[in-house]
């Protein structure tokens, strides 16, 4: 059963007792509070600003009664969408349970493989980052569908058999060492997970473009790192590894590279950069030797 629907007119009719316009919106606390105003402005040396202010006491008692409406109103149409959808759902039910031939025959519901991602960082500028994923696409045959530098974005496509495609899209952003890119696969519905394959589509699309990088002379394997950027790759890394997108072996493999190849720009002492990694060995990123390496190899 529906609830009663307020009157305006009502409300407005009701406020020649001041606040009691408000009382029948539901709006009782307010009501009280226009009840003392208006009665205070009517005693006062201005008896004109009480009557103002009952005029505004009853418009906003007619208003409070056309928002009630309106709330409850959506209140209603929320119940009936549920009381439909489970209508729905029960009606399917009776069906599968009075025709087991229809349940038999019901096709499964299509695959939808949930997307990859890959995380990466480099000491390099976000546009000439954006313009190496490109080219790494490419070269890993991939169909590049875009580039869109301004914001640092790359969307390339692979085919997936049966007129479907999976779709890979780099978002690449600035960071105070370089800029760090996140590598997404998507998909299409109804084909079949394989988050091995899609994590190796996405390091080799990385490595390709570091090996683009290095060959351009920006970065290379064991390039030299300063310490901010050192310390952004090293968090990339470890959230692939943590995420399951990098295997512990690449991991290691990746976090030795980077130990060995840090430097320190002028200025900065090894005691700062030791003091900022002994929390990520406490993490479990860095361990005791990783520090040991450190202290042997800078300054």
């Amino acid at each position: 059963m529906d609830p009663p629907r307020k009157a305006p007119g009502a409300a407005f009719l009701l406020s020649v007792v001041p606040g009691m316009g408000h009382v029948y919106a539901g709006r009782t606390a307010r009501g009280l509070a226009w009840l003392v105003a208006v009665v205070l402005a009517y005693n006062s040396l201005f008896p004109a600003l009480g009557l103002l202010l009952h005029f505004v006491c009853a418009a906003t008692a007619a208003q409070a009664a056309a928002a009630a409406n309106r709330g409850e109103e959506a209140v209603l149409a929320s119940r009936r969408e549920s009381a439909e959808e489970v209508g729905r759902i029960l009606d399917e039910v009776v069906a599968r349970r009075g025709d087991p031939a229809l349940a038999a025959e019901a096709p499964p519901p299509p695959l939808d493989p949930a997307p990859r991602v890959l995380r990466g960082a480099f000491p390099v500028a976000q546009a000439r980052l954006v313009a190496a994923l490109a080219e790494a696409f490419t070269a890993e045959g991939l169909l590049v569908l875009g580039v869109d530098a301004a914001r640092g974005r790359v969307r390339a496509s692979a085919d997936a058999g049966g007129g479907r495609f999976t779709y890979l899209t780099a978002q690449v952003e600035e960071t105070p060492a370089g800029s760090r890119v996140r590598l997404l696969v998507d998909r299409p519905p109804g084909t079949p997970e394989d988050p091995s394959g899609d994590d190796a589509a996405l390091r080799a699309v990385l490595a390709r473009t570091e090996r683009l990088l290095a060959a351009s002379g920006v970065v290379g394997s064991g390039e030299a790192l300063t310490e901010d950027h050192f310390l952004q790759q090293l968090r990339e890394a470890w959230e692939a590894r943590e995420q399951g997108w990098m295997p512990e072996p690449e991991w290691l493999q990746r976090k030795r590279g980077l130990v060995a190849g840090v430097t320190l720009r002028p200025g900065t002492r090894m005691q700062d950069l030791l003091a900022a990694c002994r929390p990520l060995v406490e993490a479990g990123v860095l361990d005791a030797e990783d520090l040991r390496a450190l202290e042997t190899r800078l300054p």
